[in-house]
């Protein structure tokens, strides 16, 4: 089941296929863990409390490389308003570049 505050699904698009990824959980909760929470990117609470894996680009990331999909040069498409920095910086190293699908519907 997806994130309680927003599903995400990402897309890496490369010369062998498409490669999805979505913020899934494990221990989904009813209301976002991080709801009012002031720090923008704290997402330790994803992980300990609902228990998501990984970020959907990561998802999507880690799909490629076990495919052993080319990434220079691929793409990412995020359906969000934005990529965090720890998921943008393993994308970038990768050499796949971002496209957020999404204009920005929430607060800060």
């Amino acid at each position: 089941m997806s994130c309680a505050k927003k599903p995400v699904r990402a897309e890496i698009i490369t010369p062998e296929g498409v490669f999805e990824g979505w913020n899934d959980c494990d221990a989904p909760q009813p209301i976002c863990p991080r709801a009012g929470n002031m720090v923008r990117d704290d997402y330790e609470l994803c992980i300990t409390v609902c228990k998501q894996p990984d970020h959907a680009e990561m998802v999507a990331l880690d799909a490629a490389v076990k495919a052993g999909a080319s990434l220079d040069g691929a793409i990412c498409r995020v359906w969000h308003w934005r990529c965090c920095q720890q998921c943008a910086k393993e994308l970038e190293m990768h050499g796949v570049s971002i496209e957020c699908m999404e204009v920005r519907h929430e607060p800060v």
